[in-house]
């Protein structure tokens, strides 16, 4: 993981904070999103409102928007506005998405919505909605190759990624709102309407000759996060949050064969799908399981994230301006290193003693890697783990480690599979004393992980001890493996007789890692070269 300089932004507000908000009026939903950030270095959410508008209803068979939909988004709108406002916001974005775009009677809309709230969206095309949706994909998960598909209401993007960078690209009439109403008229559902659907969006997919080509699959929209949602209901996770949830196709299959039997009122009913979306549910699952049946994906990572977030990377990222292109995409070099240090910035506390500790731990891990034999992926948890393991102390300093561990399961941390998370939160959890926990994160587990966590958090509690008083008395360590033994040499830049003896008597958990005893001392040595 790459180093950067921190300086600890929050609670306090710094020169140059801007806030942003961000509104997105798709055909089925349209979101306020609020953002704090300091451009290039670090930000957070606020704020967000979600208002279920339904734009596009009754507009599949003419393109024109009907009354009430459109009356819905207005009220919705200026409420948006208002609450903008009250947030004094130095700058605001606003697009619209299929419906508007598509509309017979879009431009008088428009000239309604402008002279009513004072808004004026940009419209976006739908290669731009792909755009922005693969922005915020690339910029917020370990994805670099593959598919990004992002299901609305009106239509369906589908983008395909290369090397982190945006290729062929593709928007067609196939949102989940737009083909409920075009093709699922029955409730439940008849057989051959869901044929016909089957048929009709088989046929246009196959099309879109980029839904192949091999790869990762990243979803998103609310169909995608629907879907995740009532699956993680039957299959529970240690970890609630959604983005970089595996959606397996099996799932899929599964839900769409229980929905399509259900009238619309029983389908409210199942877990994890909400009212306003039981109706149109149906539909995009159906989108969702032709591309990955046309694409041969087994699975889908969930992206919370989607064009909201993608026009906030641009921003951010480039400090205003034009709008970027494929050509020259807003990117976060290293969304994992960048993940993890806008955490910390999030949550303040002694950054130095921080970055200190992860040395030492690192000098550690690569000066035993004869015994561990791990390689770059426990490195990168445990330098994970070191940044973060003091970030609880902002609840408060008593059970720090088990805040420390909650706040890095649910606070956003980009980049890192579920999986990965539950490692850095365990070893964050077990940096202070005692036998190693698994603290209910057992299922989030993998063959192997219990004994990674065991051995990596010896490596950062002794670290932790090391780096005791928090002053860097110990700058560096040496150490020498013998026959049922390890020796660590401190070399100290003062009095280190706490961070000492601590150590030594803290050294349990290593024996029982390791299967050897451990000695500290303090040596009058030169510096030893970081990591």
């Amino acid at each position: 993981m790459t180093d950067t300089n921190l300086v600890s932004l929050w609670p306090y507000e710094p020169p140059g904070m801007r806030h942003l908000g961000v509104i997105d009026l798709g055909s089925n939903t349209t979101r306020l999103v609020i953002y704090g950030y300091v451009p290039g270095r670090a930000f957070r959410i606020e704020d967000a409102i979600r208002a279920p508008v339904r734009l596009s209803e009754g507009m599949a068979d003419t393109g024109v928007l009907r009354a009430r939909p459109i009356q819905r988004a207005i009220d919705a709108l200026r409420l948006f506005r208002q609450h903008a406002d009250a947030y004094n916001l130095t700058e605001l974005i606003f697009v619209a998405t299929a419906a508007t775009r598509d509309a017979v009677n879009g431009e008088e809309f428009l000239a309604r919505l402008r002279a009513e709230t004072g808004l004026d969206p940009r419209i976006l095309s739908g290669e731009e909605e792909a755009y922005y949706g693969y922005v915020a994909a690339v910029n917020s998960l370990p994805f670099s190759d593959g598919l990004v598909v992002d299901i609305g209401g009106g239509s369906v993007e589908v983008a395909r990624v290369a090397g982190r960078h945006m290729g062929q690209a593709s928007s067609l009439p196939f949102g989940a709102v737009r083909v409920t109403e075009r093709y699922l008229h029955t409730d439940p559902v008849k057989k051959g309407e869901l044929n016909t659907l089957l048929r009709e969006a088989r046929d246009a997919l196959k099309q879109v000759r980029h839904v192949s080509g091999g790869g990762a699959m990243v979803g998103m929209g609310g169909t995608v996060r629907a879907l995740a949602k009532m699956d993680r209901a039957l299959n529970p996770s240690p970890i609630d949050d959604l983005h970089g949830y595996v959606l397996p196709k099996a799932s899929i299959d599964r839900l769409i064969d229980q929905l399509r039997d259900l009238p619309v009122v029983r389908r409210s009913s199942l877990p994890g799908l909400s009212s306003d979306r039981a109706d149109v549910i149906l539909g995009g699952a159906v989108v969702l399981q032709t591309v990955m049946d046309l694409g041969g994906f087994s699975a889908c990572t969930v992206s919370n994230q989607g064009i909201r977030e993608g026009l906030f990377y641009e921003r951010f990222l480039t400090g205003g301006g034009p709008p970027t292109t494929p050509d020259n995409p807003p990117l976060l070099d290293d969304i994992r290193a960048f993940g993890v240090h806008n955490l910390v910035q999030l949550y303040g506390g002694n950054i130095d003693h921080f970055a200190r500790v992860r040395e030492l731990a690192l000098s550690l891990f690569d000066q035993l890697t004869p015994l561990h034999g791990y390689g770059e992926f426990e490195r990168d948890l445990l330098s994970a783990a070191a940044w973060l393991h003091d970030v609880g102390v902002v609840v408060d300093y008593w059970e720090h480690h088990r805040h420390s561990a909650y706040i890095i399961l649910n606070a956003p941390l980009p980049g890192w599979s579920h999986p990965e998370l539950a490692l850095i939160a365990l070893l964050a959890r077990n940096h202070r004393k005692g036998s190693i926990s698994l603290g209910g994160l057992s299922g989030a587990l993998e063959g192997g992980d219990a004994e990674r966590v065991e051995k990596l958090s010896a490596l950062l509690r002794l670290a932790e001890y090391l780096e005791r008083g928090k002053t860097g008395v110990i700058t560096g360590v040496n150490v020498h493996v013998g026959p049922g033994w390890v020796q660590v040499e401190a070399a100290t830049r003062g009095d280190a007789g706490v961070e000492i003896w601590e150590a030594n008597r803290n050294t349990d958990l290593f024996q029982r890692a390791y299967g050897r005893e451990m000695e500290v001392m303090a040596v009058a040595s030169p510096t030893p070269t970081a990591p």
